[in-house]
Order: structure tokens, then C-alpha cells, then sequence
């Protein structure tokens, strides 16, 4: 005990100096860690709402750029496949009311009328669960 009052009485300077540049620089790499995860958790939150138009934009000098790039490019394929969805589901709905017009026999036009509507119900969905989200502009 005598021993390290000894040594803090003789070395407090080169202590305080030591703590202070620990603290700095602990400061500095929390801030290049901690700032990106906002990002990633913010991101993601709103990506779990439905919006896929946002990207994560980090900092010079912040870590965890290439998953910031992952998830973006995922971001982005993802929004791209619900566009192609969603106009697929646009073209099939022209396709079946075309269909449901046809100049046919009665018994076939009460068969077509039925699967029409069966394929209404189900481009519905699809059209629902596109519809929920809000995707990045090409």
C-alpha cells in the first residue's frame, strides 16, 4: 500500500496525462463503432416498416462500410424485385380482363369467369403485399 502511494505521489502527472489520452482516444473509436450501428438499427427499423428507398450513408472514417454496402445492395435488389412484382401483377390484371371479355360459349364463359375471378383474388394479394412497400426510384 505504502508502495503504490509512492508511485501515484511521484507519477501523477504522466497518470492524469495516460487517462486522459486513454480517454480520448476511446472516445474517438466508440464514435467511429457506435455511430454506425445507429445506422444500421435505424436502417433496418424503417426497412421493417416497409421502406425500401433508404440507404445507410456512414462517414469517412467510420467502421463497417462494406456491410453498410451489403446492406444497401441487398436494399436495392430486393426493391427491384417488388417493382418487377408489382408491374407483373399490373400486366396480369390487363391479361385477365381481356380474358373475362372473350366472345365464348356460355358454359365455357361461366368456367372462365370463375377462374378469372380466382386469379383477381390472388393478383390482389400480390398487388397488397406490394403495395405495403414504399421502394427506391430507378
Amino acid at each position: 500500500l505504502m508502495l503504490l502511494k509512492q508511485v501515484l505521489t511521484a507519477n501523477w502527472f504522466l497518470i492524469i496525462i495516460g487517462g486522459g489520452f486513454a480517454t480520448v482516444v476511446s472516445l474517438f473509436l466508440f464514435h467511429r463503432i457506435a455511430g454506425p450501428m445507429f445506422r444500421f438499427e435505424s436502417t433496418l427499423d424503417y426497412m421493417i416498416m416497409g421502406h425500401l428507398d433508404n440507404t445507410i450513408q456512414l462517414r469517412d472514417k467510420d467502421e463497417g462500410k462494406e456491410l453498410a454496402h451489403k446492406i444497401n445492395e441487398f436494399n436495392s435488389k430486393l426493391s427491384q424485385s417488388f417493382y418487377a412484382i408489382s408491374h407483373n401483377s399490373k400486366a396480369l390484371q390487363i391479361l385477365i380482363e381481356q380474358a373475362s371479355t372473350l366472345d365464348l360459349p356460355e358454359k365455357e364463359k361461366e368456367q372462365l369467369a370463375s377462374l378469372c375471378w380466382s386469379m383477381q383474388e390472388h393478383n390482389r394479394k400480390i398487388t397488397k403485399h406490394c403495395n405495403y412497400f414504399s421502394l427506391k426510384d430507378e
